[in-house]
Parts: C-alpha cells; sequence; structure tokens
C-alpha cells in the first residue's frame, strides 16, 4: 500500500503525494508557451506535442508524460523547467482544492498500478467503463 489515503479529503502538504493536477484526458490540458520553450532542454521539449501551431505537454494513459510515477510518490522528471501554467498552481489554493476533488483518486490508482497491486482497476465512482485508463475524465 501507498502512503496516499484512499480516503482523505484534504489536500495532502506535499503534492508528491497528489499529482492531481497532472492528470487529464484533454491533450489540451496544459499549455506550452514561448517562454516555457525556451527554458526546457531538449529531454522536456521531447515531452510535448505540436497541434494546429500550439504546443502542450504530451499526456499518456491519462498523465502527464513528466509524470514520473512509482514507490509512493508522483514527481516531475522536468520540474525545474515545468511549464508556468503548472508553476502558478499554488498548492492548497482554490485551484488545487477543486482538481483534488475531482481528481485525487487518480494518484492511488497510477501508483497502485506502478507497484503491481492487484487492486489496480479500481478507481473512484464515475469511472466509465469504456475508459481503459481506469481514470476517468
Amino acid at each position: 500500500m501507498t502512503g496516499i489515503d484512499a480516503g482523505r479529503r484534504d489536500v495532502p502538504d506535499d503534492c508528491t503525494a497528489c499529482g492531481a493536477c497532472c492528470f487529464s484526458n484533454r491533450g489540451d490540458y496544459i499549455a506550452v508557451f514561448a517562454v516555457d520553450e525556451a527554458r526546457m532542454d531538449q529531454v522536456a521539449r521531447a515531452l510535448t506535442r505540436v497541434t494546429d501551431g500550439r504546443r502542450f505537454m504530451r499526456f499518456a494513459h491519462g498523465r502527464c508524460a513528466a509524470l514520473s510515477v512509482g514507490g509512493e510518490r508522483l514527481v516531475c522528471s522536468i520540474y525545474p523547467m515545468r511549464p508556468d501554467a503548472c508553476r502558478w498552481l499554488e498548492r492548497g489554493g482554490s485551484e488545487c482544492r477543486a482538481q483534488f476533488a475531482r481528481k485525487g483518486q487518480r494518484a492511488l490508482v497510477a501508483l497502485r498500478r506502478s507497484d503491481g497491486s492487484s487492486q489496480a482497476g479500481t478507481a473512484s465512482a464515475g469511472t466509465s467503463g469504456a475508459d481503459r485508463s481506469g481514470l476517468g475524465d
């Protein structure tokens, strides 16, 4: 079992114990602007994609491609170079709390999958059976 409490209702004290803001099924979820791209090295830029002339972070399996999942933590692999959209999200702020309320269980599912837990297929209520990621919207 991980250090993330499945019944938790408040935002964790450490972002690496949550990661809700790094989960989405939208391809345009995290925009990468010129100032962000200038800060990124080649490895970080490889985790982005361009659609209709706009750059975004790539997402795979319902989470940001830069999110490293393992052990009991979710860590941004490009943290010093992360886009401004990520920098502006304040832990415990209103947007953080809203994302945690909507997507807080996704980290638990991802961590269970990374450690091979038999409960990996479970997710919070409202997960669509059509969503093979087990992460919902």
